[in-house]
């Protein structure tokens, strides 16, 4: 009888009673053998820990564990303290799903080719329409730790549209915990958390598989955190950049994509000024417009060269206004968007 490795499924859940039973049916339905599903309520107020509750008393591979809510970060942190030497760990989140045959597919695969971790696409569903990108990469490439650091990482910090880019998403991924045993969620960072944890863990890699079967499903509901108005979000997002370049840093990359990087500084600088036009802010948060500029001028990372490479076409107006200070212009611009925005969503 050959005994599979152990996979740990960690699933952070806070008010998902719409979703979490099918996500988590989706788990416990896998063909693979070996699955440890390890729910993490971080202090849910609606139904969903007794919907797990109800899935887990038929389904022994499920365990759910709870907490004050102190968000996602540290709920995966909490589902990683269970993991041990020798098992795998892989990532969902508490409202998407994966097709019943997938872990099999990937752990064979991944284990055929003696790989410490394997990346695979998602298919993302909005409403009727689905979305799939394949990996740049051929189905079965290895990659070997220098080309995680000279193409894998590089390609999640560009975010370019058109340029093979993929996101930083650790549902995306299986790893071997041992090879990324010290790597934990930063627990102060509330976006692209994911990012830091993906850098910080691929690098650490001896190898990666590209599995480019679609088995992941990411389905978006409505409104994102990103969309809505956050306080203080200029500040915020500078912090979270230091951290990024900190991690890009630790992990021996940061010179290798200064280009793409540069991209990436000026489309924080355009969320940054969306953010004060959303539906929901404050009509004086549009003063703050002015902050946003200076430190848009004051920016060492921005400078004065462009990198055509990497520069995306729809952040060169941005790029341009923040550069010429014009604010006026800015609001008017990303006031509109907003509008048009509101509008769609509305039909």
């Amino acid at each position: 009888m050959i005994v599979r490795p152990k996979l740990n499924v960690i699933i952070p859940l806070y008010n998902a009673e719409k979703y979490i039973e099918k996500c988590l049916l989706s788990i416990v339905n896998q063909t693979y053998e070996n699955i440890n599903v390890i729910v993490i309520d971080d202090g849910s107020t609606d139904r969903s820990a007794d919907i797990v509750e109800k899935i887990a008393k038929k389904n022994e591979e499920v365990q759910l564990l709870r907490q004050a809510n102190s968000g996602v970060s540290k709920a995966r942190n909490t589902g990683l303290s269970i993991v041990k030497s020798g098992e795998y760990v892989t990532f969902i989140d508490s409202d998407d799903y994966m097709d019943e045959d997938s872990y099999r597919i990937l752990m064979e695969h991944m284990l055929r080719e003696n790989a410490q971790g394997v990346i695979f696409p998602f298919c993302r569903e909005l409403a009727d329409k689905k979305e799939i990108t394949l990996l740049p990469w051929n189905d079965g490439t290895v990659l070997d730790n220098i080309r995680i650091r000279s193409e894998l990482i590089p390609k999640m910090i560009a975010e370019v549209v058109g340029k093979d880019t993929i996101s930083g998403s650790v549902c995306r991924s299986i790893f071997l915990y041992d090879a990324i045993e010290h790597i934990n969620f930063c627990e102060n960072v509330h976006i692209q958390e994911d990012l830091i944890f993906c850098i910080e863990a691929y690098s650490k890699l001896k190898d990666i598989l590209v599995d480019n079967n679609v088995v992941y499903h990411y389905v978006k509901h409505g409104v994102t955190t990103t969309e809505k108005y956050r306080a203080k979000f200029l500040q915020e997002s500078l912090d979270l950049e230091e951290r990024i370049i900190e991690s890009l840093k630790k992990a021996s990359v940061f010179e290798k994509v200064i280009e793409q990087y540069w991209n990436k500084r000026i489309t924080m600088y355009s969320l940054c000024v969306s953010n004060l036009f959303r539906y929901d802010a404050p009509y004086e948060s549009k003063y703050e417009i002015d902050g946003i500029i200076e430190s848009f001028a004051k920016d060492p990372y921005i400078g004065k060269k462009i990198y055509w490479k990497y520069f995306e076409r729809r952040m060169i107006l941005p790029y341009i206004l923040l550069k010429m200070k014009a604010k006026f212009l800015l609001s008017a611009i990303y006031g509109r968007k907003e509008k048009i925005r509101q509008k769609k969503l509305s039909f």
